[in-house]
């Protein structure tokens, strides 16, 4: 799961409902901190910047599949979406629905990657949403 971190965390409690939604759909989220809304990236030295990229880049390696909040424009989250669908790992981008009709990156919205998917969520459709592209991904 990505979301923004350093960019902005107006969509912080948001991350949480996807986070539910995955595990609730039996599957693990492995980037656990992006789900705390207080946890951001100020003040950190080179060293925790690089072991952020690493951990960050091991979790995509060992995904099935990954889950993007790309309501806040976010450098590392557009860098992580590009990292995962070079993987051909599949990535639902979901992106709040107060912003439907606003701009969006044309390098994720206007992607023709068969492995991405945008879709606009509000709180009461996040967990139906993630289920149908998990399901989708692993048919019972």
């Amino acid at each position: 799961m990505a979301g923004s971190m350093s960019a902005g965390r107006e969509f912080a409690s948001h991350l949480r409902l996807i986070g539910d939604a995955i595990e609730a759909a039996g599957f693990e989220v492995l980037s656990k901190p992006v789900l705390d809304p207080a946890d951001d990236l100020a003040n950190l030295t080179l060293e925790k910047h690089r072991h952020i990229f690493r951990r960050d880049l091991d979790w995509i390696a060992g995904s099935v599949a990954m889950i993007a909040e790309v309501s806040t424009p976010s450098f590392g989250v557009g860098y992580e979406i590009s990292e995962a669908l070079h993987c051909a790992k599949p990535v639902l981008c979901l992106r709040h629905e107060s912003l439907k009709g606003k701009i969006l990156s044309a390098l994720i919205y206007g992607n023709t990657s068969p492995f991405i998917t945008v879709r606009h969520y509000d709180d009461h459709t996040v967990a139906e949403l993630v289920r149908e592209f998990l399901a989708a991904l692993f048919p019972l």
